[in-house]
């Protein structure tokens, strides 16, 4: 997958990008809430996206240590990924590169519920960006640890698989649990009342999905004669393994959807 960007700085030596279309999301959003609210809502998306790009950097750093080093991390408006060089076919590797995303999430929500409690009434609008932030944490942490794939739950379920039945077959599997799971957010989101930003995470964790068969499928099968690819394409493989991406994406990390200036009104009452 290809997102074009504009580099924030780096951490770890990893450039952090920001996706344009999220430069014109938040001013849109901002001009939606009361001038005096500004500043607490900046420094709240801030910390949101802060923390997105925390979890992905923690996936990039074990991928490192693997020998996978990664080549940026995005900052899209539904959430962030890490694109890797490479995935470690170690299975053990890649469940702990999977697990390093949720672990830093769940650090964070600890240190942000931290910082809540002892913020308390001596500054409430730092206690109220801490409040979010431990709970968009958290739920970051949960959502990604769902086993459907590509989520970083998805990818210990591909990594515990793929001793038994190879990675070939575990990574099909694993797709196809992934898109399911995809499918039934994408109509949940467009249901009433509609939540469009569900509906796009479904509609970005197919595509991933697929992209990541197709990627998989066309390194095992790169060489093969047709009789032998040929139970490996088609509807069910969701076409030519050869049409690739050229990266690993690891990610993206949804977000609480909860107004954050209805937490604030909520907090104050």
């Amino acid at each position: 997958m290809h997102f074009s960007g504009y580099t924030l700085g780096r951490v770890a030596g990893i450039p952090i990008r920001v996706h344009g279309s999220l430069l014109i999301l938040l001013p849109l959003m901002l001009l939606q809430v009361p001038l005096s609210l500004w500043p607490v809502g900046l420094a709240a998306a801030a910390g949101l996206f802060g923390s997105i790009a925390l979890h992905e950097v923690g996936h990039s750093l074990v991928s490192a240590a693997f020998g996978c080093p990664a080549r940026d991390i995005v900052l899209l408006p539904i959430g962030g990924v890490a694109r890797l060089a490479c995935l470690p076919r170690n299975p053990r590797h890649e469940m702990w590169i999977a697990a390093a995303g949720p672990a830093v999430s769940l650090g964070l929500a600890g240190g942000f519920t931290l910082v809540d409690a002892v913020s308390g009434r001596a500054a409430p609008a730092l206690a109220a960006v801490a409040d979010l932030l431990a709970s968009v944490n958290l739920s970051l942490a949960l959502f990604n640890l769902i086993p459907s794939f590509p989520l970083d739950g998805g990818r210990i379920f591909r990594a515990w698989l793929s001793p038994k039945i190879g990675r070939l077959l575990a990574t099909r599997i694993a797709s196809w649990i992934g898109q399911g799971f995809a499918l039934l957010l994408v109509v949940w989101g467009l249901l009433p009342p509609m939540r469009l930003m569900t509906a796009a995470i479904g509609f970005f964790l197919f595509h991933a999905a697929g992209a990541e068969w197709r990627q998989t499928a066309a390194t095992a099968l790169r060489g093969a004669s047709p009789d032998d690819a040929a139970p490996w394409l088609g509807p069910l493989g969701w076409g030519d393994p050869r049409r690739i991406d050229d990266d690993v994406v690891v990610g993206p990390p949804p977000y609480a959807r909860r107004s954050f200036f209805a937490r604030w009104r909520d907090r104050g009452r």
